[in-house]
Formats: structure tokens, C-alpha cells, sequence
């Protein structure tokens, strides 16, 4: 009778555990908003649209450099197979965005072209406040950039413009297309198309592929860079800079764009840095680096870090990579590769070895 009874009460409860269970498994899946289905959905949906734009910013970019697109650049850009990408022109077909009637050269029709010029003005407007405004290492500026462009509205990004200046050029160099969508046309050439004794500028420094990047970064180059051709062959690229010679691979030249001088009268002008400064030595600041971002210099010149003010060097790290700089009767700690943006002038010449 006991086990009967007992029984008897623990099936409807177990009866019900099962429909509620069952009820909340069915919801986990299929629930309007939140059920799993529905965020898979909409998170392919999203998935598709990235890949649509980045598709589109890589026509454009080529378009406006004057290069052909075909199939095979596509999927090689976007790191895409070439049995995806021939699924993916016809959607960009029927969307009106591309005409493909030439596999070897897809070209944007006026609506993708706006919808890419819209997509890389995010893009730009963003990487120019990760580095006007935020710590984020220049490294990251491209990536974080990346995704924020396919999050943010065209709206947000005209506000966020608007709070930061309106800038023209993103920290690459790269012209930023207006809210109306137009955009300069594109100039300059490939730092290895300089002729030995050419003056160039640098205009833009490409950030993709990241590997290459990073190397150029490593070498300090910097859009505003004057520079002068000293060899060009297969093997290397020779130029100078400040006073000194640098060497690139051909392949890094090629990501480093550059507008010619119509004279190719180049001043060598040697400038010393602070970060060259030994301990004891005094110096004169005359100037900070262009290619210090506009928060660090902020930053610099609150330290007092301007033209005309004179610096010594207090004290240094056992390992040299930190500094206490005597800055207006105080102590100012700087890393090295924040001294390396500050150029200076000796007082005390034997305390100083030449920089750059």
C-alpha cells in the first residue's frame, strides 16, 4: 500500500517536470527573440552582410586605385574559396550591387559604390578616434575598425565625426569620404616605383596584411615622412630619412604609397631625440614627432613637453627603457618609446649621440 500510494503522487509531479522541461527546451529553441534558433538566424544574417561589405570595400578599393577585380583577387582578399565566392556574385547581382558580366574585373554599379563609400567612412571616421582619442595601440586601429564598421550607423559615425573635428584623412593617410559620399581622387605611387634620387612624401601606409604592417610600423614610417630614393633593385629599396639610411624588402615598399616632389632638393636635416639623451645630458626641446598620435602629444605638451623648454636627464632604469626627465623643476618619468617621439637639441653635446 505504501509504494502504491507513493507512487501514485510522484507521477503527476514528475508528469508536470516533464511538460515544464519540455516547454523550456522548446522555448531555448524556438522563442521569437531569444531562443537559439532565432540568434543563429540572425547571426548568419549578420555573417552575410560583413562578408557583402567587405566584398564591396574591396571592389572599391581597387576601383579607385585603378586595378581590375576578378573572381580569384575576391576570394583571395576575403579569404573565401572560389566555390563561395562564385555562390556570392550572383547575390551581389541580384542586390544591384556589382555587375559581373566581366569575371575578370567585377565593377561596383552606382548603389554599391555608395553603399561602400558609406561602410569605409565608418571605418576611417574610427580608426581616426582609436587614435586621436583612445590608448588602443596603433597595431589594433585596422581590426577593431573592422568590426565596428559593420555595427555602426552612418548617423553615429557623422556624430562621432562632428565630436572629433571632421577629419578628411584616417591616421593611415587614407582620405575619408565626406557624409555626401565623395571622396578626392586617389594619387600618389608605390614607395618602389622611386627613382635613386627622387624626394617623395609618404601619403599612405597600408594595414593589411597585418604581417606586413607590423613590420612597417617596426620601421617607424609615418604618413607626412619626407623621404629620398637611394637604391632601388629587386633585391632591396634604399632611402633616407633624417639623416640615415633604412633598407625595405620590395614587398613592404609596395604597401607605403607615395606623392612625388616636383624638386628633388632634400634637406638632411639630423635632428637628435630625447631617448638618446644619455644621464647628465641637458637638452633643448625643438619639436614633436608627427607621428606622434594626437592624445599622446596631448599628453606631452601637459607635461610640458613644448619648444623652447629646456630638459635633463635625471635618472634611468637599470634596464635604459625608462627615464626621469627634469622637466620646469620636476620629475617626469618617460618610457623610451615615448622619448623617441621628442625632438631636442643638446646643451651639453658629449651626454648626446646622434638619432635616426
Amino acid at each position: 500500500m505504501y509504494e502504491t500510494k507513493s507512487y501514485s503522487i510522484l507521477t503527476p509531479l514528475v508528469s508536470i517536470l516533464l511538460v515544464l522541461g519540455t516547454i523550456a527546451i522548446l522555448s531555448f529553441l524556438f522563442f521569437p527573440e531569444n531562443g537559439i534558433l532565432a540568434i543563429k538566424k540572425r547571426f548568419n544574417r549578420i555573417k552575410n552582410r560583413v562578408v557583402i561589405e567587405d566584398t564591396l570595400k574591396f571592389l572599391f578599393d581597387n576601383e579607385y586605385k585603378s586595378l581590375a577585380s576578378p573572381m580569384h583577387a575576391v576570394a583571395g582578399s576575403l579569404n573565401l574559396s572560389i566555390d563561395k565566392v562564385t555562390r556570392l556574385i550572383p547575390k551581389l547581382e541580384s542586390l544591384g550591387l556589382i555587375n559581373a558580366s566581366d569575371k575578370n574585373d567585377i565593377v561596383l554599379t552606382e548603389e554599391g559604390r555608395s553603399y561602400a563609400l558609406r561602410v569605409i567612412r565608418i571605418h576611417r571616421i574610427w580608426e581616426r578616434y582609436l587614435a586621436d582619442e583612445t590608448s588602443v595601440s596603433e597595431k589594433d586601429w585596422h581590426h577593431k575598425a573592422d568590426k565596428r564598421e559593420h555595427k555602426m550607423s552612418l548617423q553615429e559615425a557623422n556624430e562621432l565625426a562632428s565630436k572629433i573635428g571632421n577629419p578628411v584623412v584616417d591616421p593611415h593617410g587614407d582620405p575619408i569620404p565626406s557624409s555626401t559620399g565623395d571622396i578626392p581622387d586617389f594619387i600618389g605611387i608605390p614607395m618602389n616605383d622611386l627613382k635613386p634620387g627622387e624626394v617623395a612624401k609618404i601619403i599612405h601606409i597600408e594595414d593589411e596584411p597585418k604581417t606586413i604592417y607590423l613590420q612597417l610600423l617596426a620601421q617607424e614610417l609615418f604618413p607626412g615622412m619626407e623621404l629620398r630614393m637611394v637604391e632601388n633593385s629587386p633585391e632591396k629599396i634604399i632611402f633616407e630619412f633624417n639623416g640615415e639610411e633604412m633598407v625595405l624588402a620590395p614587398i613592404f615598399a609596395a604597401n607605403v604609397t607615395v606623392k612625388r616632389r616636383s624638386s628633388n632638393k632634400f634637406k638632411k636635416d639630423t635632428k637628435y631625440l630625447l631617448s638618446n639623451v644619455k644621464r647628465g645630458g641637458k637638452v633643448k626641446i625643438i619639436g614633436i614627432s608627427p607621428a606622434c598620435r594626437k592624445q599622446q602629444k596631448r599628453r606631452l605638451m601637459d607635461l610640458g613637453i613644448v619648444p623652447g623648454t629646456e630638459v635633463e636627464v635625471a635618472l634611468e632604469s637599470v634596464s635604459k627603457k625608462t627615464r626621469a626627465y627634469r622637466i620646469l623643476n620636476t620629475l617626469i618619468a618617460l618610457r623610451e618609446q615615448h622619448a623617441a617621439y621628442i625632438f631636442v637639441e643638446p646643451l651639453t653635446e658629449e651626454y648626446v649621440k646622434q638619432s635616426l
